[in-house]
């Protein structure tokens, strides 16, 4: 489900080998065009869920315990105008 969701958002030009544990999905691209257009595309949402994508290196594992956060998008212009940023802040925290 996860893969085919992927290839239905990412749109590359070839294919990719994805491999799952416990906590993290690894991907290999066959091009480093589509590589690159993952990595700049951003988080990806799947059945509700974030996937954050980020290249893989040597301190991703020991970086594992230290997520505790969840990074948000927030579009500033779906506000009404009356809304400062105090206001915007308080909904994010909610």
């Amino acid at each position: 489900m996860v893969r085919e969701a992927l290839k239905r958002q990412w749109k590359l030009k070839a294919d990719f080998e994805m491999v799952a544990d416990k906590d993290y999905f690894f991907f290999k691209f066959t091009l480093e065009e589509d590589r690159t257009t993952v990595l700049e595309a951003g988080p990806v949402f799947i059945e509700g869920r974030i996937f954050i994508i980020q290249p893989w290196n040597d301190m991703t594992e020991k970086d594992r315990s230290k997520i505790n956060t969840i990074p948000i998008g927030l579009t500033y212009m779906m506000f009404q105008k009356n809304y400062g940023l105090d206001q915007v802040s308080a909904v994010c925290r909610a």
